[in-house]
């Protein structure tokens, strides 16, 4: 169980605190229409760890573990997967994350489940 203790908040930040927790009780209350989600794809290989606008779509990377399963993808605006083939011989073990490089052109960090992290710089015109 997670609790606050105000007491320890100054005013403005309990106020913060409080709108915070007010718009996001909203937001997710009128945000959860079944309706609304789009599935990317039925095979479970293809599940998205994390995502990194590139181009007109996003970078995704996926948290697998063996080898032929796919590491990163491009993911376009229509929702239409490619995968990507990781340039070297040893694979990543289990991507959960990416995040472009500041200043740094289509390059980005990916980092793996054991805090190993990998700097890519992706070319792809897709």
């Amino acid at each position: 169980m997670f609790g606050l203790d105000y007491h320890m908040l100054n005013e403005p930040v309990k106020k913060f605190t409080f709108l915070t927790i007010a718009i996001s009780a909203f937001t997710s209350f009128f945000s959860c229409d079944d309706n609304n989600w789009i599935r990317i794809s039925e095979e479970r290989i293809y599940s998205i760890s994390g995502v990194s606008a590139f181009n007109n779509g996003w970078l995704v990377v996926h948290d697998n573990k063996m080898v032929d399963q796919p590491r990163i993808s491009i993911l376009s605006k229509e929702n239409q997967l490619k995968k990507l083939r990781w340039p070297l011989s040893l694979l990543p073990y289990d991507l959960e994350a990416i995040h472009s490089i500041p200043n740094y052109e289509n390059q980005y960090v990916v980092m793996e489940s054991t805090g190993k992290c990998y700097r890519i710089h992706c070319w792809s015109r897709y």
